[in-house]
């Protein structure tokens, strides 16, 4: 019998990706006639963009009897609030109207997999037969 554990904590952001993010950005505002009534473009270097990974935890069994082997898992990714990705300036249109703001914002929700396996080897002239479900 064997078993693992893992937990992995949430990203700490040692680096930051300043300077690495480029973005072009357009946007034309629609009225209830189907009419463009606003348009803007801009261009934004050098942004700083972030990502939060969640905290998970794996545990994992594995049962070895006879010629048959059985594996269990299960995994657990945390929720991740929503949060900016990248921190934009908003744009300035070119037709009169106000700032337009643009946002590239991520969220996760909890997830929860599983895994069952089974190795089963008939003899060692044939090949092993192995189910795998999660």
């Amino acid at each position: 019998m064997s078993f693992g554990l893992s937990l992995t904590t949430p990203s700490i952001n040692l680096f930051n990706t300043s300077g690495w993010v480029t973005v072009d950005q357009s946007a034309v505002v629609v009225n209830s006639a189907g009419e463009a009534v606003q348009l803007a473009s801009n261009h934004q270097d050098d942004l700083t963009s972030r990502y939060q990974s969640p905290v998970s935890i794996a545990a994992g069994a594995a049962y070895t009897f006879s010629s048959t082997s059985l594996y269990l898992s299960l995994e657990w990714f945390g929720p991740v609030a929503e949060y900016d990705v990248l921190e934009t300036q908003d744009i300035v249109p070119q037709t009169p109207g106000e700032p337009i703001s643009i946002s590239l914002t991520q969220k996760r929700s909890p997830v929860l997999n599983y895994g069952i396996g089974i190795h089963y080897t008939l003899s060692s002239l044939f090949f092993s037969v192995r189910v795998f479900s999660g």
